[in-house]
């Protein structure tokens, strides 16, 4: 059984290539335990409004770990194994954060609905759960 579960949120350590970010499970491990359905929250870019997804933007109050606007990178939406998130967790890699509101949730799947961004693999996940 996974340790994971829909709306689970985690932060991922800094490396020389990628930055921290908050993380969002946004597919049901119980309708597949090998895979997960990933995105990120991303910092709002004034001077590049351009490269921001404005199909959820977040605000602070929508979760605990928002400090500024943000929103939703659907670009960055991924499928992932369960098995190697587990690893990173044990190895510290990764450590779980509040889980999101019901509220901040439905807001993050009307915008995986919404976003011309999110990958195709990602969409056909959450069409096939049901979820959008």
């Amino acid at each position: 059984m996974s340790s994971f579960h829909i709306g689970n949120t985690f932060v991922n350590n800094p490396t020389s290539t990628v930055t921290s970010h908050l993380w969002i499970v946004i597919s049901n491990p119980f309708d597949n335990p090998e895979q997960i359905a990933i995105v990120n929250l991303t910092s709002w870019r004034d001077k590049a409004v351009q490269l921001n997804d404005t199909s959820c933007i977040v605000e602070v109050g929508d979760h605990e770990f928002v400090r500024k606007k943000s929103y939703i990178s659907y670009r960055d939406a991924r499928i992932v194994f369960v098995k190697e998130m587990q690893g990173l967790m044990h190895n510290g890699l990764i450590c779980f954060r509040v889980d999101c509101s019901d509220e901040f949730f439905d807001k993050i799947l009307d915008g995986a609905e919404n976003s011309r961004f999110l990958p195709l693999e990602v969409r056909k996940v959450l069409e096939q759960q049901e979820l959008i």
